[in-house]
């Protein structure tokens, strides 16, 4: 049996699918699948595929009777796929040639149920901080609770770009709604998958890469107002469709505020634009106590990120003391020798209050601790220690 499936949904992308299967078949890791969906696309997507099917003898075919949307295209591939793990790659895309090489050297030596590798944006435009699916992840984002971390929007929700244990993705198979749906696809799946997630691992390589000009607009607010519609419908129902998912797991009340953010989150990308017909369509797309728990969600989420920065400032500003104290509204930052720690205030303060000594007593004795280093200062010399990662 193969070590990694590589699915393929196919529909009308004959002028790009050469260059995504030449991605495939030259792989520097051989020992992979490749199955091809093929969801009743016209012109010789067919023959193009079949062409290559007489090369390679890794690939396997399949093909839809009737278009059923990119979601069950890849729910197809997934159920027959055999690799130990699972990678998805949409025809107008390609993967670096060493893709499968570099996962293989992951899982060789730990075992991840989900791997995260960075995405190549090939692009006109400068999109790379404004596409939701491409946000930034770093090593922080890696380890436990990839779901709650999603729902959170610190990972992003993109499917292709990462390889997924076959348990896993087996496991979300059954909860995978037979839904036709080409756009928001993305955010439904990764949701799905990554509840069943325990581990997920942070690749800084990239290694898919994304042809963004091929049918996309830069911006939500550039996109034609046919388009802004079809997208505002099709994430409202990759939304409830995920609210669904929590429903049938009883777990609705538990992920709720989490789900609630990832809900507000996605509104807001949407809410960017200026032109009053397309916010009429967001404004029906969504109901009036959505539409009004977003309004209180922003302002709570401005108030803490106001309230979050200016202690981020001020501690930073006392990072060099041996000792401080900040006392502000109910909170007291206690800082001593390098260490923080958050206590309650008893009285509430309205302006901050600070207490801190100067720098020669931190010369005496400190400790700090970073990504990489336990540093230990003692009388003038530094000591550093490297953590074990």
């Amino acid at each position: 049996m193969p070590l990694i499936s590589i699915i393929v949904p196919i529909y009308n992308t004959e002028k790009y699918l050469r260059r995504c299967l030449d991605s495939l078949v030259n792989q520097t890791f051989n020992d992979i699948e490749i199955i091809i969906v093929n969801d009743c696309s016209q012109g010789n997507c067919k023959e193009i595929i079949e062409e290559y099917k007489k090369k390679d003898n890794r690939i396997k075919y399949i093909e839809h009777s009737e278009n059923k949307g990119t979601l069950i295209a890849r729910k197809t591939g997934s159920i027959e796929a055999e690799g130990d793990y699972i990678t998805y790659v949409d025809s107008d895309d390609e993967l670096d040639i060493n893709t499968c090489k570099e996962l293989h050297k992951i899982v060789s030596k730990e075992d991840y149920d989900f791997i995260r590798f960075g995405t190549k944006i090939n692009s006109q435009y400068d999109v790379e901080g404004s596409i939701l699916r491409f946000s930034p992840e770093n090593d922080i984002s890696a380890g436990k609770y990839p779901f709650i971390k999603l729902l959170e929007t610190i990972l992003n929700h993109n499917v292709c770009g990462g390889g997924v244990k076959k348990e896993i993705v087996k496991k979300s198979i059954p909860y995978i709604p037979d839904i036709r749906l080409n756009n928001a696809e993305d955010l439904l799946q990764c949701a799905i998958t990554l509840y069943f997630c325990k581990t997920y691992k942070i690749l800084n390589k990239k290694l898919y890469i994304y042809n963004y000009d091929v049918g996309a607009s830069p911006k939500v607010d550039d996109l034609e107002i046919n388009k802004y519609k079809f997208l505002c419908e099709t994430v409202k129902i990759s939304l409830d469709e995920i609210y669904n998912f929590l429903c049938k797991l009883n777990i609705e009340k538990i992920y709720g505020y989490s789900f609630s953010k990832l809900c507000y989150h996605h509104y807001n990308y949407l809410n960017q634009v200026k032109d009053k017909d397309y916010k009429n369509i967001l404004s029906d797309t969504f109901s009036k106590d959505f539409i009004e728990g977003y309004e209180a969600f922003k302002e709570i989420s401005d108030y803490n990120g106001i309230y979050y920065n200016f202690f981020k400032s001020l501690d930073g500003k006392l990072t060099p003391y041996f000792f401080s104290i900040i006392k502000y509204c109910k909170i007291k930052v206690l800082r001593l020798f390098g260490i923080q720690i958050l206590l309650e205030n008893k009285k509430y303060y309205k302006e901050p209050v600070f207490i801190a000594f100067n720098n020669l007593l931190n010369n005496i004795f400190s400790i700090k601790i970073d990504k990489k280093y336990f540093v230990l200062k003692i009388l003038f010399i530094r000591i550093a220690f490297k953590k074990k990662i």
